[in-house]
């Protein structure tokens, strides 16, 4: 495996951070899921709410920028991505990463909750 500098590592963290800025919020999901962290499938990025946030983003992020790279390759990536980039670049990316994140859940509520509304008056509808 190579290893990588810290430049290289702070340009794959540049990477990760324009993903984040240039994709829709529906891009990003939380979802429960039992056997793994994240999911990086082309559709989307999916990342389990109650597991390690950071670290899972990071992953499934290298995982779509390098496509190619082995499972192994890409966690010694998130590690050193975490270890090396320093408190406040990694907050930056937090928060545009939970930004998108609202976003996308708040999507999801509106549509489920009008989705109930519309039942709900289909079914009174009905009634009378």
């Amino acid at each position: 495996m190579t290893k990588l500098t810290k430049r290289q590592i702070v340009q794959i963290h540049e990477k990760c951070l324009n993903l984040v800025k240039r994709k829709p919020a529906e891009f990003f999901q939380f979802r429960k899921m039992n056997k793994y962290e994240g999911s990086c499938n082309w559709t989307d990025i999916e990342i389990d709410h109650r597991r390690e946030l950071l670290s899972t983003a990071y992953h499934e992020c290298v995982h779509y920028i390098y496509p190619n790279y082995s499972e192994s390759m890409v966690k010694y990536i998130e590690k050193r991505l975490v270890n090396v980039c320093d408190p406040f670049e990694i907050s930056y990316f937090l928060k545009l990463l939970a930004n998108k994140l609202y976003k996308s859940e708040f999507q999801k509520y509106i549509l489920k909750h009008k989705n109930l509304k519309n039942k709900f008056k289909n079914k009174t509808k009905k009634i009378t």
